[in-house]
């Protein structure tokens, strides 16, 4: 940057034939009040100007993560000698200080800050000597009081180092139960790639202040929690955990409004002792997060998750996301879901399943706006692979759902209509299971009201639940025993082919039964061929009550 004097001052040519005519008084006005900024020496601007000019160019620097954590202080000072004395007179733009940093330095900035709440964090990582650590030890406990904000990367001094153990070390040894009365922000990270991940590494820490948490392959300890009245947000990353320690951790927040845990635990279950804390932990009997919404909790046994859904109050905006899995001889996905969702269910009404490649998900749904998602790789133990839709119908045929007044079953994978792999399972593809299945499911839905079926390739198998076998091969009228989901009145086929006959039985059946369709979407002329030359839009809309 060139440094400026007192008395520089700036002239502009103004070339009045670009000016157009009807823009010529604005114009003018514009450029008089510039030149007259311009001809203003830039020492002579006054404090609050350029103060505001040093606060923006300190946010660039901070801004510019990885490049400078700090903000390029030389370049600034040596600017002006009026804007010099002004920064170094404002003490917020010296609060934010690394620990990695020359003591000389650090020390310059915290004398410059003058008791304002600090900003401490890393640029690249606390040093592995053992001086670097005992420096930036005494640093955080030296000014513990006004921390506002803490934001720690950590090295392990040599390579077979658990950098991971050694912060929650250095806390232990320098913090230990010390309070942070003041901050509000806090985040732990540790610098190498390959940490191998093991269960319980757990850390400690106090500030009933704090607003934010960002934890590396660690917890909160649960035995030592204590309440975070303020806490909002929560992301845990690369870490194995169990619900004695979620649990406890939630209850401790009960402002929290984001969480996001990855557990990253898949196919390493067996290193999860769920039993650790067991009379150790006080019991907790109810869990409310009223302002809650978002959480997700990726990968983590159904068993725990299901401890978490029994104690869980409904929390009404609340979106949940739960990636779950399950090695044991029980862990049909048929009897995991009812044992899940029935303690949530009551407070939704709509349930919904999506497939992606191999990949499925099933969730709640409520008109107040709040879902609960359940996302899984097959993971049944026994006996063939079923579809993922075969098992939902299964678990539908249980009667958990009778309150749920919307089906959704969506197929997500795009490739679906590509290829020449449709009908084989090992291609990814989902199919809608057989009628009788989908038949079974959809009598313990007595109260549905709309079923959507999108995005899928053939879902003739849906009109075929609702039409008795019989029906289909005498083709004569007959007194169905039960009608099937006498209060379905919506029908969603949205990007979903079909034969039209089949379409056309199937409401002429609703009609006759006095369960007729009211609102039919999705169905557009492409999808229902003209046949003898006559167009089958107009018999199928006249069976529909309102298009």
């Amino acid at each position: 940057m060139e440094t400026l004097r007192d008395d520089v001052h700036v002239d502009k040519v103004i070339d009045d034939s670009l000016i157009a005519p009807d823009e010529t008084d604005s114009t003018l006005s514009l450029l008089s009040r510039r030149k007259h900024n311009l001809e203003v020496p830039f020492g002579r601007l006054p404090d609050d100007v350029l103060r505001e000019i040093a606060c923006h160019y300190v946010d660039l620097w901070r801004g510019m993560e990885r490049l400078s954590k700090s903000f390029d202080w030389r370049n600034i000072l040596a600017v002006n000698s009026r804007l010099r004395s002004v920064l170094i007179e404002t003490p917020t733009l010296w609060t934010t200080i690394g620990l990695d940093w020359l003591p000389e330095l650090r020390d310059l900035f915290h004398s410059r800050s003058k008791g304002f709440p600090l900003h401490i964090r890393t640029d690249e990582y606390v040093g592995p000597k053992e001086h670097q650590r005992q420096s930036a030890g005494d640093f955080i406990c030296q000014n513990i009081d006004v921390i506002s904000s803490l934001l720690v990367s950590w090295h392990p001094a040599i390579e077979t180092d658990d950098p991971v153990m050694l912060l929650r070390q250095f806390f232990s040894e320098r913090i230990g139960n010390t309070p942070f009365p003041q901050l509000k922000h806090a985040s732990f990270f540790h610098e190498v790639d390959d940490v191998v991940m093991t269960f319980g590494t757990t850390i400690t820490i106090h500030a009933p202040q704090l607003e934010s948490l960002v934890l590396d392959t660690m917890v909160l300890n649960p035995t030592t929690l204590s309440p975070f009245p303020h806490l909002t947000s929560i992301k845990i990353r690369e870490v194995m955990t169990c619900a004695d320690e979620v649990i406890p951790l939630l209850a401790a927040c009960p402002a929290l409004q984001f969480c996001s845990i990855d557990t990253d635990a898949d196919g390493a279950c067996e290193f999860i002792d769920v039993k650790r804390w067991r009379n150790k932990i006080p019991k907790i009997t109810t869990l409310e997060l009223p302002a809650l919404k978002a959480l997700s909790i990726e990968t983590l046994d159904w068993r725990e998750v299901n401890r978490i859904f029994r104690i869980l109050q409904h929390s009404p905006k609340a979106n949940m996301t739960f990636q779950i899995t399950g090695e044991g001889e029980d862990d049909n996905i048929a009897h995991v879901i009812p044992r899940l969702f029935k303690h949530q269910i009551t407070h939704y009404n709509q349930i919904f399943m999506a497939h992606t490649w191999c990949k499925s998900k099933y969730g709640l749904c409520s008109t107040e706006g709040g879902s609960i998602a359940l996302g899984f790789e097959q993971f049944e133990t026994s006996g063939e692979e079923r579809d993922p839709f075969d098992l939902l119908f299964s678990a539908l045929s249980s009667g958990f759902a009778n309150n749920i007044s919307c089906l959704h079953l969506h197929n997500a994978n795009l490739n679906e209509f590509e290829g020449d792999g449709y009908g084989d399972k090992r291609s990814g593809v989902a199919l809608l299971p057989m009628p009788s299945i989908i038949a079974s499911g959809l009598r313990s839905l007595p109260n549905l009201i709309e079923l959507r079926a999108t995005r899928w390739r053939n879902i003739n198998s849906i009109f075929l639940a609702f039409i008795p076998k019989d029906a289909l091969r005498s083709k004569l009228k007959f007194e169905m025993p039960r009608i099937l989901c006498p209060s379905l009145r919506f029908l969603d086929l949205s990007w979903s082919f079909f034969l039209p006959d089949l379409l056309i039985w199937f409401l002429q059946e609703r009609w006759r039964t006095g369960g007729m369709i009211r609102d039919l979407r999705g169905v557009e002329r492409y999808q229902v061929a003209t046949r003898d030359g006559v167009d089958l839009m107009p018999i199928i809309m006249s069976l529909v009550l309102k298009q």
